[in-house]
């Protein structure tokens, strides 16, 4: 088996050599969409490619290349500017050499590393392919990362780079491909990794906290909170007594940092439930997804990265809950009515009832005039750090809920729904409700009180809005949009 990267570089082939790419599984390569449209058009523009490309591996130059087809194209079609969309994933049709092997792609680029990335310079025409060397610089606004060229090692990089994977010397492994060049200055723009990481359908993938390196295989996922578990405190809570039925409860902090290594501030996470399958331990770098209340995140699962397991809570089937909720209420409205019925009839009141009583509810008496108002506030690009998903956006709303009928009456955001033109109907996710300015369950401090907050949805792209619903156990309101 071939060392990293040498496995995992491949050259597309098209009219002209222009461009290369890097494995990131068994069957997957990603490369830059401007590669792929060079290569089969022969041309500077952004056109997906409707027929196969042949794809060749370093370490089979001499031997013929691999046929490969699109499978994930995202190119802008109005900003060829755009150099963090510039993304093309192929498929390669039937089995990789047996020396191939994917890249391990790393979410964070250390800042000062040296790198190496292998290309055809352009600038000299005909030369063999060879490698270039530099240092890993930072960030621009736009997201993609800088790397320079070392002057006193190997040629710098520029065109017949593009798709190149780049090397992070000191932390083997891959930071991101290369996307353009501006070899008079010695300087190159890569699109870093967790940019690829979503386009790619599965990635060999490892996630760096502090010191530690931890590996696996995994899908991205936008809709989790991650971190390192530090704090954990595992005790159990007993409801009636010591002799009574006991809950699990697994509660630590997440220790988060940015990518510039820079820390964050800690997430509070709590775990219940009977028992749980999988096991988390100090130090483990995790995945939560729950939601958040109180500013605690309450855990409904965690993907623990360290061991590639998953930790989920042990819980009373929801069928033998139901079962046991219905007995309950069976007997004591039977007990109920007995002694009801034997009190009115022996007593003679029964004679004496008006036929017009009508008994209300504690819910019943809660009821009001709810009303909702909202005002679009704008779009968004990203949520809580995460840009939306293809084919979706983020809208934000001010709303208003008014009439509260009761004290203490809680306006949380999980009843909050965006309903479409179309018909379909919208929640508040994991990722808007924590977003939505920190706003958690509000409550009333008297009756007739109006709350106010704002609120996130996650919706398609063509989405046109119709109205928002506010929704709770007693009333239901409804406001134009």
């Amino acid at each position: 088996m071939l060392s990293q990267p040498d496995c995992s570089i491949v050259k597309v082939v098209g009219s002209k050599e222009q461009g290369m790419g890097c494995l990131v599984d068994d069957e997957h390569v990603v490369t830059c969409a401007h590669v792929v449209s060079l290569s089969d058009t022969g041309s500077n523009a952004y056109v997906e490619p409707r027929e196969s490309v042949t794809v060749t591996f370093l370490f089979e130059a001499d031997r013929p290349g691999y046929s490969a087809h699109v499978v994930t194209w995202a190119a802008p079609e109005n900003d060829p500017c755009s150099e963090i969309l510039d993304i093309a994933v192929l498929k390669i049709d039937g089995s990789r050499p047996l020396d191939a092997c994917a890249a391990q792609l790393i979410d964070r680029e250390g800042r000062g590393n040296q790198f190496k990335t292998y290309g055809y310079p352009e600038r000299y025409k005909g030369a063999s392919p060879t490698w270039a060397y530099g240092e890993i610089c930072d960030r621009l606004d736009t997201g993609i990362l800088q790397i320079e060229h070392s002057k006193d090692k190997g040629i710098f990089v520029q065109g017949g780079f593009s798709g190149t994977p780049v090397w992070d010397e000191t932390r083997e492994g891959v930071v991101g491909i290369v996307v353009s060049a501006e070899a008079r200055d010695g300087i190159a723009h890569v699109i870093p990794s967790e940019q690829l990481i979503k386009w790619c359908p599965n990635t060999v993938y490892r996630v760096f906290s502090g010191a530690q390196v931890l590996s696996g295989t995994r899908r991205f996922n936008p809709n989790a909170t991650e971190g390192e578990v530090r704090g954990l405190e595992k005790h159990s809570e007993y409801s009636g007594g010591q002799h009574g039925s006991a809950t699990q409860v697994w509660t630590f902090r997440l220790e988060r940092v940015d990518n510039d290594g820079n820390r964050l501030r800690p997430i509070p996470v709590q775990m219940r439930g009977r028992g749980f399958d999988g096991v988390i331990s100090e130090g483990d770098y995790v995945e939560v997804n729950g939601k958040f209340k109180g500013g605690v995140l309450n855990a409904q699962s965690v993907h623990n990265v360290t061991t590639e397991s998953t930790v989920t809570p042990k819980r009373v089937s929801r069928a033998l809950v139901a079962v046991g909720a219905v007995f309950v209420i069976a007997i004591f409205l039977f007990v109920f009515g007995l002694f009801g019925y034997m009190f009115v009839t022996q007593s003679g009141i029964w004679d004496q009832l008006p036929f017009n009583i009508v008994s209300q509810s504690p819910i019943a008496s809660q009821s009001s005039k709810l009303a909702i108002s909202a005002q679009y506030v704008g779009d968004l690009t990203q949520v809580g750090g995460f840009p939306a998903k293809p084919g979706m956006k983020y809208v934000e709303y001010s709303a208003t809920v008014s009439n509260l009928n009761a004290k203490n009456r809680p306006m949380e955001p999980e009843n909050f729904k965006i309903k479409g033109m179309n018909g379909n109907v919208y929640s508040l996710d994991q990722t808007t409700h924590f977003a939505a300015n920190g706003m958690d369950t509000v409550t009333s401090s008297q009756p007739g009180d109006n709350l106010s907050g704002n609120v996130i949805f996650n919706v398609p792209q063509d989405f046109v809005p119709q109205s928002i619903i506010y929704q709770d156990m007693w009333d239901t309101a409804t406001c134009s949009v």
